[in-house]
């Protein structure tokens, strides 16, 4: 059995993972968790972000990619250019869920005012954060993009912004 990403409908991540999981299918979808405040027209409310938008992990062998593409909210698994599904190596996957909740949520931190530019290089400085020593690249003013290299192509998730500092 190999870690394979899949490729999830958009917004439908989360519902993906469920039917996948319904199949017996082990699955990690690293996400983060808001809570929304209370309006007058509103409670509160909790959301949740995907860390890497429309995809999500799926351990299988590769004679089973054929059920996880057929599952409802998966779109396709991700392949080289002969259609052959492309293995995670397991230990970026299992890094990923070393930093993670068993649910896949993975506790961010507090949001803080950003100090930072479009384009800046910055590393977490917080040891206790699950994403110390990532190298981040600031993107808008909504927060930092994270460059993680999966497979031979990087995938970017982004991230509230927390204690970082300047990358060398």
């Amino acid at each position: 059995m190999k870690w394979f990403v899949a490729c999830a409908s958009p917004s439908r991540d989360e519902a993906a993972t469920e039917r996948l999981r319904e199949q017996d299918f082990e699955v990690f979808w690293p996400f983060t968790r808001e809570i929304k405040p209370a309006t007058k027209k509103r409670k509160a409310y909790e959301v949740k972000h995907s860390l890497f938008p429309g995809y999500l992990f799926v351990n299988c062998g590769v004679e089973e990619v054929w059920k996880v593409e057929e599952t409802r909210g998966i779109v396709r698994v991700i392949c080289d250019s002969e259609g052959n599904p492309i293995p995670v190596p397991d230990e970026q996957v299992e890094r990923l869920s070393r930093i993670a909740l068993p649910t896949g949520e993975i506790l961010m931190g507090k949001k803080r005012k950003q100090r930072y530019r479009r384009g800046d290089r910055v590393k977490i400085a917080e040891e206790n954060s699950p994403l110390f020593g990532f190298d981040l690249q600031v993107s808008s003013s909504s927060g930092i993009t994270l460059d993680v290299v999966i497979l031979e192509s990087g995938i970017k998730a982004k991230i509230p912004v927390i204690s970082v500092r300047e990358s060398q």
